[in-house]
């Protein structure tokens, strides 16, 4: 099928944070052991600050004050507190890459003159300074933060404000992302053509396109472009 624009997730589709997430809880006195604990003390955090619980400002402090808590039986004090987030923020920016799949596919559309924006669920006060870092934000004409709004993907109406920018039908535009039911239903949900990005294995969204990479290859046809997948891309029946 021939396709107008390119829509990406950011977060585990873009952006590899495999070895900054290590270091950094390195950097707040914790070990590679401990990313269990980390994760599912950030899922809590991460769900009071959906919930409204928390503002965007207090998520770094109090996913470290409660992981401190949970590892070391105490929470840091104030001025502890501070030092940390700070040596987080220095080793996640230090050490957080965009996957070279990704940076090639991106350098493709750009050479074709193809149109990319990001669709993410993150908050702009998160992601910013780390598109930054990694030049990344040139590459979008738009970046939707649906943190910071009222609608998350995989609901229809979180893709609407990059639609809007592209100017073009979503039955036109290929979103690109990791998670099946954020990205590939979600992007079902809003009219747009679904890739599963599958880096760590698991089962394939069971709709769209399936591929282990985003080493895609596109090809310019008129105003649009195709993408090709490669051999070891899935469809679902």
């Amino acid at each position: 099928m021939r396709y107008e624009a390119l829509s990406f997730d950011l977060d585990g589709t873009l952006i590899d944070y495999s070895v900054s997430s290590a270091r950094a809880l390195e950097a707040i006195g914790g070990h590679r052991s401990d990313l269990p604990v980390w994760y599912e003390v950030s899922a809590g955090v991460e769900a009071a600050l959906d919930r409204g619980l928390i503002p965007v400002a207090a998520f770094e402090r109090d996913r470290i004050r409660r992981f401190h808590r949970v590892r070391f039986g105490r929470p840091p004090s104030e001025a502890e507190l501070r030092g940390l987030v700070a040596a987080r923020r220095d080793a996640v920016l230090d050490a957080v890459r965009v996957f070279p799949d990704a940076a090639r596919l991106l350098a493709s559309a750009a050479a074709l003159g193809v149109e990319c924006v990001a669709v993410s669920n993150s908050y702009a006060a998160l992601r910013e300074e780390i598109l930054d870092r990694l030049d990344l934000a040139r590459s979008f004409s738009h970046v939707a933060f649906c943190g910071d709004g009222a609608h998350r993907k995989p609901d229809r109406r979180a893709f609407a404000a990059a639609l809007g920018v592209l100017g073009r039908p979503a039955e036109s535009v290929l979103h690109i992302g990791d998670e099946v039911d954020a990205d590939v239903v979600g992007a079902r949900n809003a009219g747009l053509a679904g890739v599963h990005v599958r880096r760590s294995g698991g089962v394939c969204a069971p709709h769209g396109v399936c591929v282990p990479s985003l080493d895609l290859a596109l090809e310019r046809q008129g105003r649009g472009f195709t993408a090709r997948f490669g051999t070891d891309a899935a469809a679902p029946a």
